[in-house]
């Protein structure tokens, strides 16, 4: 993923009046999920630079 498309992986807003406990949660797992993206896609970079020494 490029870093354009890597700002643009974010959990969008939902309005007060839609958020109901399911909906909180499925926020609650969209937020990790953006998370460990960020995390994989950090470490793949890194990965490449390490393999790009070599």
């Amino acid at each position: 993923m490029t870093s354009a498309v890597l700002k643009e992986l974010v959990v969008p807003y939902v309005a007060e009046v839609d958020r109901t406990p399911t909906m909180l949660k499925v926020l609650a797992w969209s937020e990790r999920l953006v998370e460990i993206i960020h995390h994989l896609l950090e470490k793949e970079a890194h990965l490449k630079d390490e393999v790009a020494v070599l």
